[in-house]
């Protein structure tokens, strides 16, 4: 304002004493300019009514997000540009190069439109807060901003591989385990009925239990809660951990989706874990817990489970999922299996396997524990075994 103010006072002087039509030609061609300067510093931008608009809040990793910001004001004050930057938070920085901040020309619009796109969401829980106005003279002299608060949520979910169904059920069959499908199928004996859960076979409906509830009520057998599953992902940090929730999204969507049951916790214990549970509301909490885990854990995954040993199913069979398989670890799991059924999968970058890793695999095999290391870039293409309880 100083400078605004100092320049328009030089002019006059000029005018004053150099004289002429050309000096009166050059004050009065500027006056409009300063005026319209100082009328701006009276204006507020306080009064605007700032809207975002996200045509959904629930996405998948990879994909775009479209929205479009909405301005109104009342005010016929003329305004040259208007400045408009939705602020990124930190969980959106990988997206920092397509920082949105859009220049319009409004003039004398009462309502101002703006679209805008952001591509390959990462996973995670983002908070939209804040949208910043800023405006100013033509000479640059002066500038004036406005933040509004524009709370929004939006929560990206890992993406999920389609693992080959028939891949799964053939892997199954091999070791102690049954497969899916004669899990699914090869029932003869009913221990009991429960509430119908998506992915139950129509075969199992109790005709008779749903008649006399007028709900859908299905069989219950016995070799259907020895196959309960309970997941643990390694929360530690390790390059590959992006890849171990993909994987462990994918693994849960697929098992789920089958009928089988299943629980989850995450390594770092920072939210409650999930008791065995199935059907689709199950799918869509595991999918919301690994949506906004983080390589957070401190301890090592032997400390982990060891802390947690108590609120671990012993009729259920042990999923871990994990980056760092080292021969303590391998040892300490053979310790506490007890008589649950164990699967350690390790995600890896490459599918070579070195001698230490073969050695453990060994080690593990001969104690009852079936170790799978995943090549990253591979794994959807491999048969996936797990060790039935």
């Amino acid at each position: 304002m100083t400078g605004l103010l100092l320049l328009t006072i030089t002019s006059f002087i000029f005018a004053m004493f150099q004289g002429g039509f050309l000096s009166w030609f050059l004050f009065y061609t500027f006056l409009p300019f300063a005026l319209y300067s100082f009328t701006l510093i009276g204006y507020s931008l306080d009064k605007f009514k700032v809207e975002r608009m996200i045509s959904k809040s629930q996405y998948q990793a990879g994909d775009h997000l479209e929205a479009r910001i909405i301005i109104s004001r009342k005010s016929l004050m003329p305004l040259f540009y208007l400045m408009v930057e939705d602020e990124i938070p930190d969980s959106l920085l990988p997206l920092a190069q397509q920082k949105k901040k859009i220049i319009v020309f409004p003039l004398l619009k009462r309502e101002i439109k703006l679209n805008y796109r952001f591509d390959h969401l990462p996973r995670g829980e983002h908070f939209l807060e804040t949208i910043r106005l800023q405006t100013g003279d033509f000479f640059g002299l002066y500038q004036k901003t406005s933040i509004y608060t524009v709370p929004q949520t939006i929560i990206v979910y890992p993406a999920i591989i389609q693992l080959p169904f028939q891949q799964l059920e053939k892997a199954y069959d091999q070791g102690n385990g049954g497969s899916i499908r004669k899990l699914l199928h090869d029932h003869t004996l009913a221990s009991g009925v429960r509430d119908y859960q998506p992915g139950d076979q129509i075969s199992w409906i109790n005709w008779k239990a749903t008649a006399k509830k007028n709900e859908m009520m299905t069989k219950e057998f016995d070799d259907q809660k020895s196959h309960d599953l309970f997941l643990i992902l390694d929360e530690q940090q390790t390059p590959l951990f992006e890849e171990m929730v993909v994987f462990t999204a994918s693994f849960s969507h697929a098992v789920l989706k089958k009928g089988i049951q299943m629980g989850y916790l995450g390594s770092a214990f920072q939210e409650p874990f999930l008791p065995i549970r199935g059907g689709e509301h199950q799918r869509q909490d595991i999918l919301y817990k690994l949506a906004r885990t983080k390589a957070s854990a401190m301890e090592r995954l032997e400390v982990s489970l060891e802390n947690h040993q108590s609120i671990l199913p012993l009729n259920a069979a042990l999923i871990i999922v994990t980056g760092k398989l080292s021969r303590t670890t391998m040892e300490f799991i053979a310790g506490y299996k007890l008589n649950r059924a164990v699967t350690v999968f390790c995600m890896k970058n490459g599918s070579f396997l070195t001698a230490e890793e073969i050695a453990v695999r060994e080690s593990a095999k001969k104690k009852g524990i079936r170790v799978n290391y995943l090549d990253q870039h591979q794994y959807e293409s491999e048969i996936i075994e797990v060790a039935a309880q």
